[in-house]
């Protein structure tokens, strides 16, 4: 059902003596009895316990590395990709509403969306046995003229910092980009591509202007309003050692159009 896009830039630069990013991004969807915003934070938090599993937490008032302040500059957001559809719309910041702004776990986790609807910060850290995750997006409305299958399309530009230390293997930390839909709510899904994986990564990575870009297509019924939230996921946990991201994001664009019948 999701259609991923490339990643347009990345820059990263790296103080560590290992470092690794998904060569194929990976995309997970699910459909489910609750909204998707919703479904995505579950899926994330038995991801991070099964990572981490019995490992005991870290004792003490120690703390995860805290990673630099994130690069300033200026944003360069892609713009929206033409759509062929007439019923279509698209949509640019600043964002009417917010759909699901969350950060959580048993590690340090805060977001800030503020009132733009399209900025987000992230600020995630894990000890030892913790782990931390966080979603932030805008929320869309769409009513489609008839029976059918929309395509939404997304991108985020993220500046940062994501930074472990301790044995190679016993972090793990991730970003992506998502989109759901949440209406009617016991029948909400998700789409989430996750673009850049740590995979067991010792030292900081700094992201500088790296763009996230997800495509997705969801089933609509004609005359029926529809909410569609998108934007940036992100999570760490850490079996030893620890784990910090320090992220600002920005929500490029969401387009939603309904495609012809087939």
């Amino acid at each position: 059902m999701g259609l991923p896009l490339a990643m347009m830039t990345l820059v990263m630069v790296v103080a560590a003596s290992t470092l690794a990013a998904a060569d194929e991004p990976r995309v997970r969807e699910r459909s489910g009895e609750k909204q998707g915003p919703l479904l995505l934070g579950d899926d994330m938090v038995a991801d991070l316990e099964a990572f981490v599993g019995d490992a005991p937490r870290a004792a003490g008032e120690a703390v995860a590395p805290t990673p630099g302040a994130p690069a300033r500059g200026g944003w360069a957001l892609p713009e929206p990709p033409e759509v062929q559809a007439q019923d279509a719309w698209v949509f640019v910041p600043p964002m009417p509403r917010g759909c699901r702004n969350a950060a959580a776990g048993t590690g340090g986790a805060a977001v800030e969306a503020g009132e733009h609807r399209g900025r987000f910060d992230l600020n995630l850290s894990a000890r030892a046995g913790e782990y931390a995750w966080g979603v932030a997006s805008p929320c869309m409305t769409f009513t489609p003229e008839r029976d059918g299958i929309v395509r939404c399309r997304t991108a985020v530009v993220v500046r940062g910092t994501a930074e472990a230390a301790g044995a190679l293997d016993e972090t793990t930390a991730y970003l992506g980009a998502w989109i759901a839909h949440c209406h009617p709510k016991e029948r909400g899904s998700y789409s989430e591509r996750v673009g850049w994986e740590s995979a067991g990564m010792t030292g900081r990575v700094r992201f500088d202007g790296y763009v996230l870009m997800h495509e997705a297509q969801f089933p609509v019924q004609g005359g029926v309003e529809y909410l569609f939230g998108a934007g940036l996921s992100a999570a760490c946990a850490a079996r030893d050692g620890s784990v910090a991201m320090a992220l600002r994001g920005r929500l490029a664009y969401l387009t939603v159009e309904l495609l012809p019948d087939q």
